[in-house]
């Protein structure tokens, strides 16, 4: 009977092909008797016969004596040898996959190969977890804003900031250097029109002379009140807003005033007249027919004369009256008119070089400053003092080189306030404007 083991008490060596056909336990190291150096040496398997399983225990893999992957406190580690690569590679439509049940680290810089991109499995937009600190380099190739929490290229905003200045010059293309033009009275408006109103006293003695002018050539007294009532109330209303439409308004108002009552006084002068010869024929009916015939003659006459007389009287009050007044009157608009002018645009010139007295003298004194880097160590703490935040006239507050928005952050003196959740440990904090 065949034996069922085959010891070997000493060496052993066989220059034929041999078959084990059972399992070979070792109690020592299976070695080639070369060392390989990349071309001499011995396979493990072939392409035709090879290996299925490898099992190791807390060894490694050495190749060409580099330790290339290992387990190490249950931690399996692929590595190269100093200053040596390492790529894992696919090719025709092989996917290189990384896959972990959490997050993936990565220890070093990720530099990506010319003309490749970071893209989304399903063709979304690519979401990134926390903020990005692009260290100083610039965002590049940004296509045109659609919603409002896209980022902004520099076209857009360029355009966005050309359509508010809409070519304001240079002095006054900024909303402080307007508020200073205009002494940052924010009731610029009211002020303007409360020095006209002040000039409004010549305006009051004018027409004071009109009224007077009026009674001199015999301008019923209770129409003279009346008129004075209209000047009050045109004063009035020249007072709080003198201006070229309201003193045309006026004078349209005044003309008609005026035709009106030389309309009235041509009807009470036909009436005083026709009044006069009724009485008068009454008088003469009642006489003695003897006496009417004698004076029907002289009757006839005398109304004649009287109702030439009266048309006359007539014609002479209105044409005197009307063309006096409408004189007088036209000549008081046309100084109302023009003194309104004058004042507005003296107002106007004042302002505008007391203005730009203000913006030379702001230009000349401001100063530009820009801080150092404040690095945020604890995200609780909200407050960070500028010293250059002193006697700032315009700043802007920068977080990792972005512009913060205004409900972002607030400013006392030189203490800058961030809003909660605004910033975190690492952020950079800096601030730059003009100051006086």
């Amino acid at each position: 009977m065949a034996q069922r083991k085959f010891i070997i008490d000493g060496g052993f060596k066989t220059d034929d092909a041999s078959e084990l056909l059972a399992n070979l336990t070792m109690g020592g190291s299976i070695l080639p008797n070369v060392d390989s150096d990349g071309t001499t040496g011995y396979d493990l398997g072939s392409t035709t016969a090879k290996w299925k399983d490898l099992y190791l225990s807390q060894g490694s893999l050495f190749i060409n004596n580099q330790k290339v992957l290992e387990d190490d406190s249950g931690t399996i580690i692929v590595r190269a040898d100093e200053d040596q690569g390492l790529t894992v590679k696919t090719t025709g439509t092989g996917v290189l996959a990384l896959q972990s049940a959490t997050t993936v680290n990565l220890n070093g810089t990720l530099q990506m190969a010319s003309g490749k991109n970071i893209t989304d499995a399903a063709g979304n937009a690519v979401s990134f977890g926390d903020k990005l600190d692009m260290n100083n380099n610039l965002v590049t190739n940004i296509g045109t804003a659609v919603a409002g929490t896209d980022a902004a290229n520099k076209s857009y905003v360029d355009n966005a900031v050309a359509g508010v200045i809409n070519g304001a010059p240079g002095a006054l293309d900024t909303l402080n250097e307007l508020a200073d033009a205009m002494g940052n009275d924010a009731n610029f408006s009211t002020t303007v029109t409360n020095s006209i109103a002040t000039n409004a006293a010549s305006i009051v003695t004018a027409n004071s002379n009109i009224a007077s002018n009026l009674a001199a050539i015999g301008v019923n007294a209770n129409d003279i009140t009346a008129l004075e009532t209209d000047m009050t109330s045109a004063n009035t209303a020249i007072g709080t807003k003198a201006n070229i439409t309201y003193v045309d308004a006026r004078e349209v108002a005044i003309t008609t005033a005026y035709q009106t009552y030389a309309d009235d006084a041509e009807v009470d002068a036909k009436a005083y007249t026709d009044t006069r010869e009724i009485a008068i024929n009454s008088a003469w009916a009642a006489a003695d027919g003897v006496v009417t015939a004698a004076f029907t003659a002289a009757d006839t006459a005398q109304t004649t004369a009287l109702q030439t007389y009266a048309d006359t009287a007539e014609a002479d009050a209105i044409s005197t009256a009307s063309a006096d007044a409408t004189s007088k009157a036209d000549q008081a608009l046309v100084d109302a008119k023009a003194y309104t002018d004058t004042a507005e645009t003296d107002a106007v010139a004042t302002a505008a070089t007391a203005a730009q007295v203000k913006v030379d003298a702001l230009e000349s004194s401001l100063t530009h400053f820009h801080s150092a880097v404040t690095d945020i160590t604890d995200d609780t703490d909200n407050t960070y003092t500028f010293s250059e935040l002193t006697n700032a006239r315009h700043y802007v507050v920068y977080l990792n080189r972005l512009i913060l928005r205004a409900n972002e952050y607030s400013v006392s003196g030189t203490t800058v306030t961030l809003v909660s959740g605004t910033h975190a440990v690492g952020d950079e904090l800096e601030v730059t404007g003009f100051s006086s």
